[in-house]
């Protein structure tokens, strides 16, 4: 069995724009500095792999992350965001374990 890892390791794939972000949640009203037209009205979807836990394989590929969907919410001159981890079997496995189970 391998040893789990309390932190992600300074790798490339897990700093800088790459770093994982591992939230789940909504926030409405967000803070906006300036201002959003009110003709604009949609919502911009952002998917992207995010590991929920810290590898056991050091330099495990950025894409072995778990998926990860975020929105951001435009409407009436205000935005919001929600974001969601994908269940995957992957994923709700190892949030049973609480440690990563697979890896490269």
């Amino acid at each position: 069995m391998s040893q789990t890892r309390a932190c992600f390791p300074n790798r490339p794939q897990f700093s800088g724009f790459m770093k994982p972000c591992r939230v789940e949640g909504d926030v409405s009203h967000l803070e906006v500095y300036g201002e959003i037209p009110k003709e604009i009205d949609g919502v911009f979807y952002r998917v992207m792999p995010d590991p929920q836990l810290p590898p056991f394989i050091e330099d495990d590929p950025w894409f072995n992350g778990d998926g990860n969907v975020a929105a951001f919410r435009i409407q009436d001159g205000r935005a919001s965001f929600r974001q969601r981890y994908v269940r995957t079997e992957k994923f709700v496995q190892e949030r049973e374990a609480q440690r990563a189970l697979l890896g490269q």
